[in-house]
Parts: structure tokens; sequence; C-alpha cells
């Protein structure tokens, strides 16, 4: 009925508006996660500053916190 794709339309269109709010949020997260990282690289001038953008995204797709990456890269080596 009419009615009900009318509905089913409605709902589609408020989940695709959320979705993308929270993408965009995501989005907006991750750039101040990649501006802070390449501020501590510059501080500590470590080589990994060229790397933060990847760190970040890398983390982001795993679902691990960015700053566990430098921390073990930081740990383990002279980095």
């Amino acid at each position: 009925n009419t009615r009900t794709i009318t509905k089913a339309l409605e709902m589609q269109s408020a989940v695709s508006s959320t979705l993308s709010e929270i993408e965009s949020a995501s989005y907006t997260i991750r750039r101040e996660n990649i501006r802070k990282l390449e501020s501590f690289f510059a501080k500590n001038e470590s080589p990994l500053y060229p790397y933060a953008r990847l760190i970040v995204e890398q983390a982001h797709m795993y679902g691990v916190d960015y700053r566990l990456i430098p921390a073990i890269a930081m740990n383990e080596s002279t980095l």
C-alpha cells in the first residue's frame, strides 16, 4: 500500500541522514586526531610525522585507539 511505502521511504531518508551525520562527525574526529598526532610527532622530532594520517586512518579501520600504534613503535624502537 502507498502509505506503507511512503513511511518506509521516510524512515530510509531519516536513517540515511543520521548515518551521514555520524560519518561527518567521525571524519572530524579523525582529522583532529591526525592534527594531535602530527603535533606530538613534531614536538618529539619523530620520523613518524609523515605517517600520522595513515596511522589514524588504519587505527580507525581496525577499531584500535590511534595512540596505541605510536606508543608501541616508540617503546620498541628509537622512533
